[in-house]
């Protein structure tokens, strides 16, 4: 049983994984929080290796744990792990791959920021509002959005010189 177990495991993860530079472009959905149409906040890490496959790293640190993947020195997709309740879930998603499809937006992330800033504004003014504006300040460069409606949003900005969007529950 546990073979059976195992093999159906292995034939629902990507063969090459979201660390590879090659794969195909994958979707995410900022107003639906998905990826690929599945569910990855809130979720454990044995879910969310479902829909990335193995990380191209694994760090852990007392209070948090990190999947990284893609190249060193930067990230496709970088996902973050808090423990609440005495599990591990997934709490942020960090997106950095100029590949990656937004499901409204097309390949956001491989525009600029501010390009960033006016493309959000103008196709999902439905549901989201800018709440601070791109900047630049000690450092950091970047900008957010939250929903119109309750709690959530996004964050977005710049990064070792690349666009990335924040995405946190």
């Amino acid at each position: 049983m546990q073979t059976l177990v195992a093999i159906a495991l292995a034939t629902m993860l990507p063969t090459a994984g979201w660390a590879s530079q090659t794969e195909q472009p994958a979707r995410f959905d900022l107003a639906a929080l998905t990826v690929n149409g599945r569910t990855v906040l809130g979720k454990p890490i044995p879910s969310v290796t479902a829909v990335f496959g193995k990380p191209t790293t694994v760090t852990r640190f007392k209070y948090a744990t990190y999947l990284r993947y893609g190249p060193k020195r930067t990230y496709r997709v970088l996902v973050g792990f808090r423990t609440h309740r005495g599990r591990l879930l997934a709490t942020s998603l960090r997106f950095q791959s100029p590949q990656l499809v937004e499901r409204r937006l097309g390949r956001v992330l491989a525009l600029r920021p501010e390009a960033i800033q006016s493309r959000v504004q103008a196709v999902y003014a439905d549901t989201f509002r800018l709440a601070y504006e791109y900047q630049c300040l000690k450092g950091a460069c970047e900008g957010s959005f939250s929903t119109l409606r309750g709690r959530g949003g996004f964050g977005f900005g710049i990064a070792g010189g690349r666009s990335f969007i924040r995405i946190t529950s």
